[in-house]
């Protein structure tokens, strides 16, 4: 929120407009704005706030020097009146226009682009984790991305174990599975999903086990994103759901569904199902994930699950698997997966890596 120097006079001609339908504040501004006077400013702020009824105001590391020195009376506005203008922003970013959603599935289409690429050139001879990381990058700045979301995650082996690996500099083996987690920003507006297949094109007995799980889990999640729904209660279902594929797969014998989902799950299962996803790769804090989703919001839906390499995990020992959407709320359908062009079970993975050694390379949005 910028601050401007002006005379009493000229601030006085900032009168509040009428009120819009939707209940924000308008202000008429003298035009052109004068230039900011920092010397100035100390003085005429409490005559501009020392009236007003509540200041949104985030005085955090980002607020300016000037009003980071000036305290609640300093600043004349009365005891309780100063409140967070994060939570006004963090609102109005949290639900998106048509066009902010236009831009979001163009930057998710950009990621799917590159992913389906990387899918492709995963088993070539020779091929790292630092070249599909690079392929990625290319082509979604290619496609008009300013920039990537944030610093790609391509681990293959059990480093898809490691929630945030950014080494990216093994060579690809064959038979072993490979977690790619990429974004970009477009416009401002950024994607994030992840798949995971495997390097040479047919998953292996354990790999589908632990794969379909995950795989399972998500298509449940996406049927319960609908107006109405909280982000936590999707957490919570995806923890119950992910307990029990722990409990089938063996990994904590002796131990049931219902106690392995009360603490055990962390192990294998140690983050969130998602969260807000626009302006930021993770927006809006200021909204809590209790609060019902609406039609216009943005997340991501992203089940996991991660088994460390130890021997007594046997086959699924050092397997990793992720699947992230991004997933825009409607009125009806519930949802919209934006990255739905990725394909996600594990058959038709199969399929496109097979089919994609005979074919030219995806076609960039």
């Amino acid at each position: 929120m910028a601050a401007t120097s002006q005379s009493p006079t000229q601030w006085a001609s900032c009168a509040p407009a009428p009120a819009p339908p939707h209940g924000l504040i308008h202000l008429t501004l003298p035009s052109p704005l004068p230039r900011p006077n920092p010397v100035q400013l100390p003085r005429q702020l409490p005559r501009m706030l020392g009236s007003s009824s509540a200041v949104y105001y985030d005085a955090g590391r980002h607020a300016s020097s000037e009003l980071r020195a000036l305290s609640t009376a300093e600043l004349g506005v009365r005891e309780g009146a100063l409140r967070a203008l994060r939570t006004l922003t963090h609102a109005a970013r949290w639900r998106k226009s048509p066009g902010e959603l236009a831009l979001m599935a163009r930057s998710s289409a950009l990621a799917e682009a590159g992913l389906l690429r990387a899918m492709r050139q995963s088993g070539a001879p020779g091929v790292g984790e630092h070249h599909l990381a690079a392929g990625f990058e290319r082509d979604c700045r290619w496609g008009g991305a300013a920039r990537m979301a944030y610093p790609p995650v391509v681990a293959s082996g059990a480093d898809a174990c490691t929630i945030h690996y950014s080494r990216n500099d093994k060579a690809l083996a064959p038979g072993s599975a490979l977690l790619f987690d990429g974004g970009c920003e477009l416009h401002g507006y950024c994607s994030d999903v992840t798949r995971t297949w495997p390097v040479g094109g047919r998953f292996s007995p354990a790999q589908r086990d632990v794969y379909q799980v995950v795989h399972g889990v998500q298509q449940q999640l996406l049927e319960w994103c609908r107006p109405g729904a909280t982000l936590r209660q999707l957490h919570e279902q995806s923890v119950r759901l992910l307990a029990e594929g722990v409990s089938d797969l063996g990994l904590l014998p002796g131990r049931s569904a219902g106690t392995i989902a009360q603490g055990a799950i962390r192990a294998f299962y140690p983050h969130s199902v998602g969260h807000w996803l626009g302006l930021d790769t993770h927006d809006v804090p200021g909204v809590a994930h209790d609060t019902p989703l609406q039609p216009g919001v943005t997340l991501t839906v992203e089940p996991g699950l991660y088994i460390s390499d130890q021997e007594r995990y046997g086959a699924l020992a050092g397997i990793g698997v992720r699947i992230e959407d991004v997933v825009q709320i409607n009125d009806s359908p519930g949802c919209s997966v934006l990255s739905r062009s990725v394909p996600t079970d594990a058959d038709s993975i199969e399929e496109f890596i097979a089919r994609g050694r005979g074919e030219g390379e995806p076609e960039l949005p």
